[in-house]
């Protein structure tokens, strides 16, 4: 009788641990939401979810809205991809609370945004050719 109880119980172990499993899917599985997310919604997500970084998001677009006024001032250029810079290198390789699909899709965005007008910039240069490797080697294709 008792070996029957220790069977059952076993059994019943087995099974809930088999359908837990189930209901985890499978692992390494992308969450849902980052298969279709652009570098530009991932950009606009980022002050969203840290709060930190949301200063220097703010003044990265005056910057941007300044350049769109004045787009051949050398000083508004320069600010512009300072501000740019910055917060890119913040959102990449500063301390954060971002995930890597939103951390490395914004990085690249605001990567490619300040190499359009500052194309000798190196550490966006660097940057970007690291998080395009990154996605490479992974065997997924680069975020537009």
């Amino acid at each position: 009788m008792k070996s029957i109880l220790n069977a059952a119980i076993a059994g019943a172990t087995l099974s809930l641990l088999s359908l837990g499993a189930l209901a985890q899917g499978p692992p390494n599985a992308p969450f849902a939401g980052q298969a279709n997310m652009t570098c530009a919604k991932a950009l606009s997500e980022a002050p969203k979810m840290d709060t930190e970084l949301a200063v220097m998001a703010k003044s990265f677009d005056a910057a941007a809205a300044k350049l769109k006024k004045s787009p051949k001032d050398a000083k508004v250029k320069k600010a512009y991809v300072d501000d740019g810079t910055k917060y890119e290198q913040k959102i990449v390789h500063g301390a954060n609370k971002l995930g890597p699909a939103i951390k490395y899709r914004a990085g690249l965005a605001l990567c490619r945004l300040v190499l359009a007008v500052d194309s000798k910039n190196a550490p966006c240069a660097k940057d970007k050719s690291e998080i395009e490797s990154i996605y490479k080697q992974m065997g997924r294709p680069i975020p537009q």
